[in-house]
């Protein structure tokens, strides 16, 4: 009614008394607020910001209906899930975009709303992981050759939004989570997505990949075991094209590359291997010596070739800079291995 009237006043005044309602952080009162009937609501009102000047408006509303539009990669017929899923999604926008950054006396003022979103995204990813028909529909589809491009980048931007989601589970779910996409075959599908044209894609791959190795190197490295015995080609291996990556990040600080490296550490760091049998370790480490750490020593070798450096740029010392400290933590780390690579 305020908004029809035209009411500035009364409109900045219904504002002030929704965020106040926030900030009693009580759960009864969120389940309200975010209930299907009222949210886009409450949204509305907190468009009109009193600290605005008299006739300016945020247009959450117009964003919501009109702009961010819900992909349904893969169908989702349980209608109570894909309503939590809007509801997050909502939530999650009023916490990161409308509601004001808290100061430092109010940063616990909104605990249950965090706590409100957390749970709704344990409950989104565990109904998911634990849908068998999904997953195999999701693999499925990913594994079809004739998928067009922009089919393939949506599901594997989900992909890797549901790794995100997967955060929120306690460490054994976890587990269980990236196993589950481990035995429908997700490296396998890496793999094939780093051999791709599409940077989005790509990315999105190796953002998955670095979900996988923080929780789980052991199934890494499992499965690049198991690629050995059937690629003879050392460049169409998994932990290669991954090294391809690291070498070609066009970051002229290297963001992206840093990061893969990181994960690179954990797959060889002796501490990471612990529960792993002295066999598997000692296998691994031969595998990576023998096949693969001449890839990633490549550009180093290629740019002082006949002890003369070849290119001096930021981006190549960068990247160099990020090899030698690798090596350095190959010769700390793997004496044995080292002295017989080298």
């Amino acid at each position: 009614m305020c908004e029809d009237l035209e009411n500035i006043d009364s409109l900045h005044q219904i504002y002030d008394i929704i965020r106040a309602i926030f900030y009693l952080n009580k759960s009864s009162l969120f389940e309200i607020l975010f209930s299907e009937e009222l949210i886009l609501d409450v949204i509305g009102c907190l468009e009109y910001d009193s600290q605005l000047r008299c006739n300016e408006k945020r247009n959450h509303r117009e964003f919501l209906d009109r702009k961010a539009t819900f992909k349904e990669v893969i169908p989702i017929g349980n209608q109570e899930l894909l309503s939590k899923i809007h509801q997050t999604y909502r939530v999650q926008y009023i916490q990161d975009a409308i509601l004001p950054a808290p100061s430092l006396f109010e940063e616990n003022l909104l605990s249950t709303m965090n706590s409100f979103l957390y749970f709704n995204k344990v409950d989104i990813v565990t109904f998911l992981y634990e849908d068998a028909k999904f997953l195999s529909q999701l693999f499925s589809t990913l594994k079809d050759e004739n998928l067009s491009d922009d089919k393939r980048k949506d599901l594997m931007l989900f992909l890797k939004e549901f790794c995100v989601f997967s955060q929120t589970l306690q460490q054994q779910s976890r587990d269980n989570f990236f196993q589950a996409l481990a035995t429908h075959g997700i490296l396998n599908v890496i793999q094939v997505m780093l051999n791709l044209d599409d940077t989005t894609t790509k990315q999105a791959a190796l953002d998955v990949f670095a979900s996988i190795v923080e929780c789980n190197p052991s199934t890494v490295r499992e499965y690049m075991l198991q690629e050995t015995h059937s690629i003879q080609d050392d460049d169409e291996l998994l932990l290669n094209l991954v090294i391809n990556e690291i070498q070609n990040d066009p970051d002229p600080e290297l963001s992206g590359a840093l990061s893969l490296m990181d994960c690179l550490n954990k797959l060889i760091h002796p501490e990471n291997m612990i529960a792993v049998s002295i066999s598997e370790k000692t296998e691994f480490l031969l595998f990576f010596y023998h096949r693969c750490m001449s890839v990633m020593l490549a550009p180093l070798m290629a740019n002082t070739s006949d002890l003369k450096l070849v290119r001096d740029d930021f981006h190549i010392a960068q990247l160099q800079n990020l090899i030698l400290d690798f090596v350095t933590f190959c010769i700390e780390h793997h004496t044995y291995h080292m002295r017989n690579f080298l």
